[in-house]
């Protein structure tokens, strides 16, 4: 038996049947079996792959995946902008692509379970149907922000309110047309980062500028206007 039962994979052909454009997801792993020496062990990552093939299975028509192992296919791998803060791609690195292959910044570390599996479904809805759901004001407001800006969006599988902030964050990054970068952070699975930027609770929503993280940070699913407000504060300082 499969990570998803009958019903959920119903659930998932139901959700996803009405869009628009097929999505590709692109699956950053280490090679499998094999421990790397520079890489922290990560008990997930097959079972992230198990999960996207098992999606992919369910809508073949409407989701495709590419899998790129690390370190092997690293030249093809740089083509995408992954955060490495300490050298090399977190494992597990989730890319998501429009039909055309264009890529907004949408990122996602770590697997995508509990309350997180909804964020990726609407991620692909989204990327399917090619809109953001965004306020006119908000995207007004991206419009002037500089190139290079981040957000570290740290997660919990268990946290219900985390899906609102990282789903916001991804929008944002749809709507600003590669000026942000919006990485959803798996917190539990990437301990040592999380406890880097002392993630005590969660969402907990770092924001960055090219490559100096920590130019802000709150907590909490606020509304899009704060979180709007959070992101202009930072990246003005």
């Amino acid at each position: 038996m499969g990570l998803l039962g009958e019903k959920e994979i119903q659930a998932v052909k139901e959700r996803l049947s009405g869009i628009k454009n097929p999505v590709k997801v692109v699956l950053v792993n280490p090679p499998k079996g094999i421990d790397l020496p520079d890489i922290p062990k990560n008990q997930y990552t097959e079972t992230t792959e198990e999960l996207f093939e098992e999606l992919v299975s369910a809508v073949p028509d409407k989701l495709s995946l590419e899998i790129l192992r690390y370190p092997e296919q690293k030249e093809e791998i740089s083509k995408y902008y992954l955060s490495q803060p300490y050298g090399y791609p977190l494992m597990t690195s989730i890319i998501l692509l429009d039909h055309d292959g264009n890529d907004y910044g949408i990122r996602f570390y770590g697997i995508p379970a509990g309350y997180e599996f909804a964020t990726i479904l609407e991620d692909i809805i989204m990327l399917g149907n090619g809109d953001h759901g965004l306020n006119p004001k908000t995207v007004q407001e991206l419009e002037k922000l500089p190139e290079g800006v981040r957000l570290w969006v740290f997660v919990t599988p268990s946290c219900p309110y985390c899906p609102r902030a990282a789903r916001l964050a991804h929008q944002m990054a749809y709507a600003s047309k590669n000026v942000i970068e919006a990485a959803t952070i798996e917190a539990m699975e990437f301990e040592k980062l999380s406890q880097e930027w002392q993630v005590y609770g969660v969402p907990k929503i770092v924001i960055g500028l090219g490559d100096e993280m920590g130019k802000g940070q709150f907590e909490g699913a606020v509304p899009e206007p704060v979180f709007m407000s959070h992101v202009k504060n930072a990246v003005s300082k």
